[in-house]
């Protein structure tokens, strides 16, 4: 149990390190902070299923704001 609970920390430590790459990309891209996105990334681990879906709705709602995906 613990070997899968290592694994499931290093997937989500990696993820985490993926979406704050993606939110830093998004405020290169429209040449803006988005702190929400990376207050989800950094949550993630917190509370995996809600930080991930919050991750993703927040990035949605900026993508859509910034005239990114219309």
């Amino acid at each position: 149990m613990a070997a899968v609970d290592t694994k499931i920390n290093s997937d989500l430590r990696r993820l985490r390190y993926a979406l704050e790459a993606v939110s830093a990309d998004l405020d290169a891209i429209e040449q803006r902070p988005h702190p929400s996105l990376r207050s989800a990334a950094e949550n993630l681990e917190g509370n995996r299923r809600e930080g991930l879906e919050a991750f993703v709705n927040h990035f949605v709602f900026a993508v859509k704001r910034g005239g990114v995906l219309r």
